[in-house]
């Protein structure tokens, strides 16, 4: 991480290569289906699209051990609402360098998503 701040957060979730295509649908979700898009795809959410966020992504973290209906429907809805508080954001964060095992690690992830 760099410059990371005492209220940093961060949270993953993968989605399917079928649920993203099902979200893009319009012309400002089509970077989601490109594997390399042109421009820069690291902005700071204000703080309360972080804590929406943040709060359905542990609803759909708990809803795993109950419902895979509901938690493949909060996947889709945390993809969407996500996206959209990604293009609302105007911070823009400038990209850095990576240490190359970090750049390795995402280069396998891109490649094998299912791998652990």
């Amino acid at each position: 991480m760099v410059d990371e701040s005492s209220d940093h957060e961060l949270w993953w979730a993968v989605f399917r290569p079928a649920l993203v295509t099902r979200i893009a649908t319009n012309r400002h979700a089509r970077p989601l289906l490109q594997e390399d898009p042109a421009g820069q795809f690291s902005r700071r959410l204000d703080s309360g699209r972080g804590r929406r966020l943040g709060a359905i992504f542990h609803d759909v973290q708990d809803a795993e051990t109950v419902d895979d209906v509901l938690v493949n429907t909060g996947l889709a809805y945390l993809l969407s609402l996500a996206w959209r508080a990604f293009l609302d954001s105007d911070d823009v964060i400038e990209g850095v360098d990576l240490h190359p095992a970090v750049e390795t690690v995402a280069r396998m992830l891109r490649a094998d998503p299912d791998r652990r």
